[in-house]
């Protein structure tokens, strides 16, 4: 498996290590499982059972315009 080389700062690398330890996992998993999930080209995991799962009386498309009201345009 190829090694890659980061260079942080002291404090970027504490928030990492602390990350890492409450994940229970180490620094190169952590890293390794976020650049893995930052260039997924996936939609996040349940994302197509959103659509339509908000019933809600209030979410109405406004009504269309009938263009009575547009400017007159001349033909090209």
């Amino acid at each position: 498996m190829p090694q890659v080389s980061l260079y942080l700062n002291e404090k970027t690398y504490a928030k990492v290590r602390r990350a890492a330890e409450a994940e229970s996992v180490s620094i190169s998993k952590w890293v390794s499982k976020r650049l893995d999930r930052a260039i997924a080209a996936d939609w996040p995991e349940g994302y197509g059972e959103l659509f339509g799962s908000i019933v809600d009386d209030s979410f109405k498309a406004p009504p269309r315009d009938a263009f009575i009201s547009d400017a007159k345009r001349k033909r090209l």
